[in-house]
């Protein structure tokens, strides 16, 4: 039994692939979106966020969107060059 439900959200594939082994090893259940638009589609589905935004979107007009729809969640925001 899964310990927690994940949303990755990142627009790099390695990336993802590798937190979700990692994190999968350790009984979280990781559900993976590729786009700002693709997490909102997920967002009934999952009660913790782990959110990590590519420059190609607004991330915190997403995280704003977020929190409004579950403010009760938990999340993070990571940024990398």
């Amino acid at each position: 039994m899964a310990i927690a439900n994940l949303l990755l959200v990142d627009d790099e594939k390695p990336f993802v692939e590798a937190i979700v082994r990692r994190l999968t090893k350790r009984d979280v259940n990781v559900i993976v979106a590729f786009s700002g638009q693709e997490a909102l589609e997920r967002l009934e589905e999952h009660n913790i966020r782990f959110l990590n935004i590519g420059s190609s979107t607004k991330p915190l007009r997403l995280l704003h969107t977020i929190c409004f729809r579950k403010p009760t969640c938990y999340y993070s925001l990571l940024f990398g060059e």
